[in-house]
């Protein structure tokens, strides 16, 4: 086996939770050494590439340690000492509240939520005790009322037996959602500026019906301020109540969601960043789950986002925020101005460590109030990997080529036009030698068709359809002429091959 081939394992990760990543990096450390037989060779070897693959920052914590001379020459010392280092005695309860507290998010599988279960226990010293914790947090922390009551309702209930019944009702439930679609479409940054009327108070006059969107909304909030007409051509107005479709027409068709910029102003910078809204139809979903670190680096949530390729720069709900933090935001240092002069400002901003299918990248994002959804910029689904832009764009103008009569199309391709055609080559046909040839006697043809037929039989030998037979032949078959508007159909009665 060829051992330089085997990677090394992954540098002490010195940020986040270094409890977690110590245990992690001396596991793999310990894979490594069996997989190379590292364990084998000389001692100082083993030192030497342990110092090597621990990185820089670990590396200036055991420069630090207070080893002696003999014990700095001994691998399992040094493991030792840096675990001493890197795991303190803990503080029990507060793990266990950790553990405790914890919960299914509500677009987390089951397969997620158990191994964040799985990793807060490990630091909870629950022993052979830890398969009935893990089952009893299961229970209560998992999502949906139906699923826990059939837990509850199981009177033998292990560990192994909850994963599988959570399992088979998660899927259950994405083949339900695959045989019963549910078609909805959904407008980001659009706020309900609709409020119930409080009794006792003077009451604001009703919002009336813009006849520049059809729709509507408070004085000088119209939609369609900005946009250009597919009608006329003509601006602030949408197609559907264009007035150039006429008077007579008192119908109108059904308003679809319409695409609204937004744009960044920056306070500082004075850039303008745009937002484009996403519209999700159906049996379509351009949104993303990213596995979003804390801010501290110690738990990871996973967050649902809206792509979006026309954003240059990324937003996220103060809800989802809140998962990650209870700690408030860095103050912000842009504010949002949407594209008919409405201003939002951010109640902050924070750079998170975003994953997803093994790609980490660290994003920048503006927290919001009031929004549905979270939402991912071009820029930043592009460093994810979710999107590829291409470096290139081709577009081929197509000009108006002058019409042209039926003469000169006759004209121009007169091959097309002319006889009936012929494909290159022969074609060879199979007979089978064993069948009794039939010849039958000649059918008369009545006198009135007998002109006409004399002209279609020349004009289909001319063409080669046909040819003359002057020498006796062991098949005949009759003629059969059938009759059609302004002219005569000649087929044969193929009875005697069939």
């Amino acid at each position: 086996m060829a051992h330089s081939l085997i990677p090394p394992p992954a540098k002490m990760d010195m940020k986040g939770d270094q409890v977690f990543n110590w245990q992690f990096f001396k596991a793999s450390w310990q894979n490594y050494l069996v997989a190379t037989e590292l364990d084998k060779k000389d001692t100082s070897i083993h030192v030497a590439t342990l110092l090597t693959v621990m990185g820089k920052e670990c590396y200036e914590v055991y420069e630090n340690l207070p080893l002696t001379e003999e014990q700095r020459k001994s691998p399992q010392q040094i493991l030792t000492s840096l675990g001493a280092h890197f795991d303190p005695k803990r503080n029990v309860v507060y793990k266990r509240f950790m553990f405790n507290s914890c919960k299914q998010e509500p677009k987390e599988n089951i397969d997620t939520f158990l191994n964040r279960l799985r990793k807060l226990a490990t630091t909870c010293n629950y022993g052979a005790l830890l398969d009935e914790m893990l089952r009893d947090r299961l229970v209560i922390g998992v999502v949906g009322n139906s699923i826990r009551a059939r837990l509850l309702r199981e009177s033998s209930l292990t560990l192994q037996k909850a994963i599988d019944m959570c399992r088979s009702s998660e899927q259950a439930a994405i083949h339900l959602q695959q045989m019963d679609p549910v078609e909805a479409e959904t407008a980001h940054f659009v706020k309900n500026k609709q409020r119930t009327q409080k009794s006792g108070k003077a009451s604001k006059p009703p919002n009336i019906n813009c006849k520049y969107c059809g729709k509507s909304h408070s004085k000088g909030r119209c939609p369609a301020y900005g946009t250009t007409c597919s009608k006329c051509q003509k601006r602030n107005h949408y197609a559907q109540v264009c007035q150039s479709l006429g008077k007579d027409r008192t119908k109108r068709q059904p308003q679809k969601s319409t695409q609204k910029l937004h744009q960044m102003d920056g306070d500082e910078s004075g850039s303008d960043e745009s937002i484009y809204t996403v519209q999700s139809k159906p049996k379509q979903q351009y949104s993303v789950e990213l596995a979003v670190e804390t801010p501290t680096r110690d738990l990871t949530k996973t967050i649902r986002f809206q792509l979006d390729s026309g954003a240059t720069c990324s937003t996220m709900k103060l809800t989802d925020y809140k998962q990650l933090s209870d700690t408030p935001p860095v103050p912000p240092k842009t504010k949002l101005k949407l594209y008919n002069g409405t201003i939002i400002h951010p109640v902050g901003a924070a750079s998170l460590r975003c994953q997803i299918k093994g790609v980490t990248r660290k994003i920048h994002f503006e927290i919001v109030e009031d929004v549905p959804s979270s939402l991912l910029s071009g820029k930043a689904a592009e460093a994810l990997g979710l999107m590829q832009f291409a470096q290139e764009c081709l577009v081929h103008a197509v000009t108006e080529s002058p019409t042209q009569t039926k003469e000169q199309v006759l004209s121009e391709y007169k091959d097309v036009f002319t006889g009936l055609g012929r494909l290159p080559g022969h074609y060879h046909i199979d007979i089978d030698h064993s069948v009794t040839p039939t010849q039958n006697t000649r059918r008369r043809v009545p006198i009135p068709v007998r002109a006409e037929l004399k002209r279609k039989l020349d004009s289909m030998t001319a063409q080669g359809t046909i040819a003359r037979v002057t020498e006796p032949t062991k098949w005949i078959h009759n003629m059969v002429v059938v009759r059609k508007p302004n002219k005569i159909r000649v087929c044969l009665d193929p009875h005697g091959l069939n």
